[in-house]
């Protein structure tokens, strides 16, 4: 198995995701939550795409993919809190999850281009 600090960040976004959506109202489950876990697998899915990948077009292409995933993520999350569906708690970490791996993206951003 590849090993990648990406694939480990979107990894723990994605756990974090299930867990606290599992909780969610039951009237918002299957829709903003299955939304957030749908767009955080995607983004992990892009992630591994990029750390899989030899060519440096697709490498780009799947992490400016999952920059906007997890721009799409926070969003969400931050919808999720004004709906009350998030404790405060739950979305200053999750928050913290999506930033460390966009973090993450924008640094192997920069290393394809050179």
């Amino acid at each position: 198995m590849v090993e990648s600090p990406l694939i480990g960040d979107s990894y723990a976004l994605v756990s974090r995701i299930y867990a606290v959506t599992a909780d969610f109202p039951e009237a918002e489950r299957p829709m903003l939550g299955q939304q957030l876990r749908e767009t955080a697998l995607a983004v992990a899915s892009q992630a591994t795409d990029a750390v899989t990948t030899d060519d440096p077009a697709e490498r780009q292409e799947a992490l400016r993919l999952a920059a906007v995933g997890c721009i799409t993520v926070d969003i969400q999350i931050r919808l999720a809190a004004d709906l009350n569906c998030l404790s405060e708690a739950d979305e200053k970490e999750l928050a913290g999850l999506v930033k460390k791996l966009n973090d993450g993206v924008a640094r192997e951003r920069r290393t394809v281009r050179r």
